[in-house]
């Protein structure tokens, strides 16, 4: 047993995962990434998305867009290198477009508007499986980010497997989320968090904190 509910963030005193940070190499901030492959540790979200674009994606078709020119990859001082775009104004120059400046308060918009402790919000006492699930999904699917929402919640590793559509790793259900935990699979999204929250060792969670089990 533990506290029904504390302050979320592998930054705080009681999360499973501070104590691998510092011997990485990495501030106590998030995100953080620690790459073995090529021995380096990194904090800050536009260095991250870089590091992956710069070593991870020869195989990406080459016409694709990349998120390169992005506000929060890009710093301001590098908009007069960056190229026109066909999002620019019409005003015979390459004005950064609109998109650029939305690309972080959208990010935080979307997150604010998920404001209750369950959805990630929160850490919630909980064990750890026998070995870390398996979770198969998509970005921009709902499901998907309720699962991960109760993963970061009762801060359980696993093991992330990107799917979309026309890749070349589909999920074994051919759906979005699909977790495999175990004896336990599952392509629907409320069954896998219900699941997933009884790893919770606090019965005392209020309800704003723990979902409600599917019928």
């Amino acid at each position: 047993m533990g506290p029904p509910l504390q302050p979320e963030g592998y930054c705080g005193p009681l999360s499973r995962f501070r104590p691998e940070i510092p011997p990485l190499g990495g501030a106590l901030t998030f995100p953080f990434l620690h790459d073995a492959t090529m021995g380096v540790s990194l904090n800050e979200s536009a260095d991250i998305a870089r590091h992956l674009w710069e070593h991870y994606s020869a195989s990406v078709d080459p016409s694709s867009p990349r998120p390169t020119d992005s506000l929060n990859i890009a710093p301001s001082r590098s908009f007069a290198s960056l190229q026109p775009s066909a999002c620019a104004p019409l005003v015979g120059r390459p004005t950064p477009p609109l998109w650029r400046y939305l690309d972080v308060p959208s990010l935080v918009a979307s997150s604010a508007l998920r404001p209750l402790p369950r959805h990630g919000l929160m850490l919630a006492p909980a064990s750890a499986p026998a070995s870390p699930p398996t979770l198969h999904q998509h970005e921009g699917c709902e499901g998907s980010r309720r699962v991960r929402e109760a993963l970061s919640c009762l801060q359980m590793e696993y093991t992330l497997v990107p799917c979309v559509q026309g890749g070349s790793r589909p999920s074994p259900s051919g759906a979005t989320p699909h977790l495999v935990d175990g004896d336990f699979e599952s392509s629907e999204a409320d069954e896998i968090v219900a699941h997933l929250w009884s790893y919770s060792t606090s019965r005392t969670v209020s309800p704003f904190a723990r979902p409600a089990r599917p019928p």
